[in-house]
């Protein structure tokens, strides 16, 4: 198996949407992509077809997490940054089991499979030829401001946003971690022009953002060397609704 030298960033989750966008965003800035999928789409094969190297993980799965993490170790000596994207989001589940089944499956997906693979790849992290690397964790307004039906993804969430501020204590200072907290960024297919209007009329500037602002402020981490431990919201002022 070829092992890459040359700058390369870890992304989770890039089978659609927003890590598919962060994926074609670092390709085209002339890095060397590792993507992370669940489920193969046509967006993976779109990043593919671009030059992303594909690394497959069920990360609900704690053996998956442990082999991916061995892929990344085996395909490159050294990261730029990794972006945890990778995420699950349903409303609660109401029966006992089924709690059980869904709490897990969260636990693993935000807060585990992040935490070891920022342990296990801080090494890497550290041996690249700029003076700092980033560790960058996609989290959600709804770590402080719980979905009322949401309950179980609010709080591993939360898990992954005070994972932020331990790395950012435990790498420092050649390892720079922060957390963007994203709002309703960009409208899903099955939302009803009422639907709409009332996302808009949640949030102070009265408009969509769209995943461009979610990719500027990834930028904007990665370029400031002066920033750990912070979380930046991007939801337009809804919060403050």
């Amino acid at each position: 198996m070829t092992v890459i030298t040359e700058q390369t960033i870890l992304i989770t989750g890039c089978s659609r949407r927003l890590g598919y966008l962060l994926g074609c965003h670092f390709l085209a800035k002339n890095f060397r992509v590792l993507a992370h999928y669940r489920t193969p789409t046509h967006e993976t094969e779109q990043l593919k077809s671009q030059g992303a190297i594909l690394l497959q993980a069920d990360f609900t799965q704690s053996q998956h997490i442990i082999h991916f993490i061995e892929q990344v170790k085996s395909l490159t000596n050294e990261l730029r940054g990794i972006i945890h994207n990778a995420s699950m989001f349903a409303p609660d589940q109401t029966e006992p089991q089924a709690i059980l089944e869904q709490y897990h499956q969260l636990y693993q997906v935000h807060m585990v499979a992040p935490a070891l693979i920022n342990h296990e790849l801080k090494a890497t992290l550290q041996q690249g030829a700029n003076p700092y690397s980033d560790i960058i964790h996609i989290t959600d307004i709804a770590v402080n401001h719980p979905h009322p039906n949401c309950s179980l993804y609010s709080s591993t969430k939360a898990g992954l946003e005070n994972l932020t501020l331990s790395f950012a204590k435990n790498f420092a200072p050649q390892i720079k971690v922060n957390s963007i907290q994203p709002g309703t960024f960009e409208f899903l297919t099955h939302h009803t022009e009422a639907e709409k209007a009332n996302i808009l009329n949640e949030t102070l500037l009265k408009r969509i953002g769209g995943f461009e602002t979610i990719i500027k402020t990834v930028d904007y981490l990665l370029d400031n060397h002066y920033i750990t431990g912070s979380a930046i919201k991007v939801d337009g002022g809804h919060t403050l609704i």
